[in-house]
């Protein structure tokens, strides 16, 4: 019997379809969301890491609760992925005021990089036929070389990073509960600081070479759509403040969270013209010692791969332990 071939010359057996998801498709898209992406916090960066199978299977009930209640517009973005009549990837795609967007990519390790290059590819023309000007695309490095050979061009990477929390000597390190220089002091972040941290995010953005208007966390936060009713919190008691000594600002701030069952750095920010004054350094090292003291043995963040502040949580002791993952873009014509 003659081999089946689409109208490119490809054989049906290799060639990847796209399916609108069902809502009877959800326990499908939970395992292909489960077997088909790295985790997004490693294990060891884990507040209970015995607990782990139970979160699993807590997410996986949150994530199809979550597929079988969004909104039928929602529904129109989300795509199964079949070969052989067999599903081995998710995604979602959708195009809005010209612009492209494929995330949420998810695949079987059994597919390789063509597989990758195709769905990239096929992307690209759905795009096109929508009349986008651009696509716009957010998946893990492992699958960087299909979509270079697919046309994108890599925007920014980013990349976990986890440290040991620790006691700090205070007298040492100079980072006590009080006056830590003659320009500002640490304290605990408080309900009054909101305007205050508003007005010093606004001032900081406004010095951000590349305009971005979302932080590395915002990223991540998208890409594993988290739940509102899960153990994710604000820890406010293991945030902090720089608040300066002469008049009533701040120079600076490090904020703390409860994410995914991981302690996570979730912003630090620091005015420009206060820089390289030690006062990211002592935030950091304060909200290290106290999520010690609160128990946690470990905290984690996400930073923009090759920035300087990389090399700068690198002194404070983090290190990289995930695969980077990506934003990247393609011009259409």
């Amino acid at each position: 019997m003659p081999e089946m071939l689409n109208g490119n010359g490809a054989s049906l057996d290799t060639v990847v379809e796209w399916r609108l998801a069902r809502p009877e498709d959800g326990p499908v898209w939970v395992a292909l969301s489960r077997e088909g992406r790295t985790p997004m916090v490693p294990s060891e960066a884990l507040v209970e890491p015995d607990l782990r199978l139970l979160r699993d299977k807590q997410t996986q009930h949150d994530e199809l609760a979550r597929f079988l209640d969004d909104p039928l517009d929602e529904r129109g973005r989300r795509f199964l992925l079949w070969r052989s009549n067999r599903p081995l990837g998710r995604l979602c795609f959708n195009v809005r005021d010209a612009q492209a967007q494929l995330e949420g990519i998810a695949l079987l390790p059994s597919a390789g990089g063509e597989v990758v290059e195709q769905v990239a590819r096929a992307a690209v023309e759905r795009a096109q036929e929508a009349g986008a000007r651009r696509i716009r695309a957010a998946y893990e490095a492992r699958h960087a070389s299909a979509f270079d050979a697919a046309g994108f061009r890599e925007l920014r990477r980013y990349t976990p990073m986890i440290a040991a929390t620790r006691q700090i000597d205070e007298e040492e390190d100079g980072v006590g509960p009080g006056v830590v220089s003659m320009l500002y002091r640490v304290r605990p972040i408080g309900y009054e600081d909101t305007d205050l941290l508003g007005a010093l995010f606004r001032d900081t953005a406004l010095d951000e070479a590349d305009g971005r208007d979302r932080s590395p966390t915002d990223w991540l936060t998208e890409t594993a759509q988290l739940l509102a009713e899960s153990d994710n919190a604000a820890l406010p008691e293991c945030s902090f403040v720089a608040e300066l000594r002469q008049k009533h600002k701040l120079a600076g701030t490090v904020l703390v969270s409860r994410w995914q069952g991981a302690a996570l750095i979730d912003d630090m920010a620091v005015l420009p013209r206060y820089r390289h004054r030690g006062i990211g350094t002592a935030l950091v090292r304060r909200a290290m010692q106290k999520l010690h003291q609160h128990g946690y043995v470990s905290v984690m963040l996400v930073v923009t791969e090759g920035e300087p502040i990389q090399e700068f949580y690198r002194r404070l002791g983090f290190r990289e332990v995930q695969p980077s993952y990506v934003e990247a873009e393609c011009a259409l014509i």
